[in-house]
């Protein structure tokens, strides 16, 4: 009976996190970046982050921020867990990283991005998306 019902938790646990994944991207016109993602998911406390943001031809530099943030339980408010900062001279800018450790509560990964494409003119992008950790 025990193992059914951890069996069943396991389950619904695993689920709810893989329906909670779910990822926002700024809704408007987009000259320069052809791709933006944000992706969270736990296995087990541990945060896996990752980020890409691709560019179109022409693309010269990326300069992006992430950032893994935590809900207050009380507020609600997203308070900064950690965060990276990177530019790239490339049309492509990914990051993957993973935070051991994490508390439970429901947790936001953010990206905000400027492209810098053949236009001249410095495109912002960001996406974000979300998970629970238990």
């Amino acid at each position: 009976m025990n193992r059914k019902v951890i069996s069943l938790t396991l389950a619904l646990t695993l689920l709810f996190s893989l329906a909670c994944s779910a990822s926002e991207i700024t809704p408007r016109r987009i000259d320069e970046t052809s791709y933006a993602s944000s992706l969270l998911q736990f296995v087990s406390t541990t945060a896996q982050c990752n980020a890409v943001i691709n560019g179109k031809d022409g693309t010269t530099r990326i300069t992006a921020t992430v950032t893994l943030e935590k809900a207050d339980a009380v507020s609600g408010e997203y308070r900064v867990v950690t965060s990276w900062t990177q530019t790239v001279y490339s049309d492509r800018f990914t990051l993957d990283r993973s935070v051991p450790r994490c508390t439970s509560g429901d947790y936001r990964l953010v990206v905000t991005a400027t492209v810098y494409g053949s236009s001249g003119s410095p495109e912002s992008v960001r996406a974000a998306s979300y998970a629970p950790c238990f």
